[in-house]
């Protein structure tokens, strides 16, 4: 079999190299969201960056294999209900109106739909399971390295990277440091950090790869 052969994958039909195996993204943070949207174009809500703040949905942008949580796009709402009509951010916008595209996972309608608060208990029971699938991922690419007579501590010395989980309203419920068998390089946690973060969404809970910075 030629090496670069690529098959579609079963449930996005995008392409992968492993016949009758999902591919990669599919596996880290799963299927393209098929979730219904819960809001529509001309709704009034508030983004993650701005809680507090009213925003018009403009377009609704369904999610696809290249963002699988989809987007939209918004407008600031001014004290009198209309549109703020200014160029005052440097992200996409229309001609005239303060425009922005944010993804779904952005709006807390959407993480309010999708994720769920937790009891502490389960809480503790799911990041206690991410830590131990984290270490043990690190422990086996570092011992393939080894194994390979490669250096076993790869990439950047960082200080404060970990895993961020967080309540539906965007507060920090916990916070997941890179386990001590990842040494300091930064590669030996970073090529399985896709997989814990896809576990503990897969349990209801808002969690995002903090990368830290450089020592």
């Amino acid at each position: 079999m030629e090496p670069n052969l690529k098959t579609s994958c079963p449930q996005c039909d995008g392409w992968t190299h492993q016949e009758n195996r999902t591919c990669g993204d599919c596996r880290r943070y799963g299927m393209p969201d098929a979730m219904k949207v819960p809001y529509q174009a001309g709704d009034r809500i508030h983004p993650v960056h701005s809680p507090r703040t009213k925003y018009q949905i403009i377009e609704i942008k369904p999610a696809d294999n290249g963002h699988r949580r989809g987007g939209v796009t918004i407008c600031r709402v001014l004290k009198d209900g209309s549109l703020k009509r200014e160029e005052a951010y440097s992200w996409r916008r229309n001609p005239g109106l303060d425009i922005v595209w944010s993804g779904n996972d952005e709006v807390v309608e959407w993480r309010k739909a999708n994720m769920r608060d937790m009891s502490p208990n389960d809480l503790a029971e799911a990041v206690t399971w991410a830590e131990k699938l984290w270490d043990r991922a690190i422990a086996k690419h570092r011992a393939e390295l080894r194994e390979a007579k490669e250096y076993d501590d790869p990439g950047t010395c960082v200080i404060g990277a970990g895993i961020r989980v967080s309540n539906v309203a965007g507060k920090q419920a916990a916070f997941i440091r890179v386990p001590a068998s990842a040494g300091q390089g930064s590669l030996t946690w970073e090529r399985s950090v896709a997989d814990v973060v896809a576990y503990l969404r897969g349990r209801g809970l808002d969690a995002r790869y903090e990368c830290g910075r450089m020592d």
